[in-house]
């Protein structure tokens, strides 16, 4: 059996491999049930909640939920712990859509991960105006601010 088959049948949340162990525990926001191979970012608070395509921004931290999880749908801002896998880890985590191998992801309104396109710079930009040059930092940030990571698994 390949390593791709092994990977292939392990469950979201199970972590492949980390370089330097970049492991955490942090605490769960109020109301938040945050299952294995979810994907996590940060409240103002700094607790945890589910990333999604409209909270998501990498500057304020991300990560995905290994082992068990936490259900805190019914807690308060801390009472839960849950350990999560960021930086250089490896983890499995359920697909929202088709993903090829290698392929850029980001998180959509279920913290499942989907394809993401790369930024491009619209043919024709010649940058002869402030507008211009703002729309295209603005398009390389957003992409900067919501890419994940990359698909390493099985094609979907």
């Amino acid at each position: 059996m390949s390593a791709t088959e092994v990977t292939n049948l392990r469950k979201p949340g199970d972590l492949v491999f980390s370089l330097d162990n970049e492991i955490m525990t942090v605490s769960l926001a109020a109301g938040v049930n945050a299952k294995p191979g979810k994907a996590i970012t940060f409240d103002a608070n700094n607790y945890a909640i589910l990333a999604n395509d409209s909270n998501l921004d990498t500057s304020k931290g991300v990560g995905v939920v290994i082992h068990e999880g936490a259900d805190n749908t019914g807690g308060s801002d801390g009472d839960k712990l849950i350990q999560i896998a960021t930086g250089n880890a490896y983890v499995v985590m359920e697909a929202g859509g088709a993903i090829s191998p290698f392929n850029d992801v980001s998180v959509d309104s279920n913290s499942d991960v989907v394809s993401y396109t790369l930024v491009t710079i619209a043919s024709g930009t010649d940058f002869d105006s402030v507008s211009e040059v703002g729309t295209e930092l603005e398009s390389l940030w957003n992409y900067v601010k919501c890419h994940v990571g990359k698909s390493y698994g099985k094609p979907g």
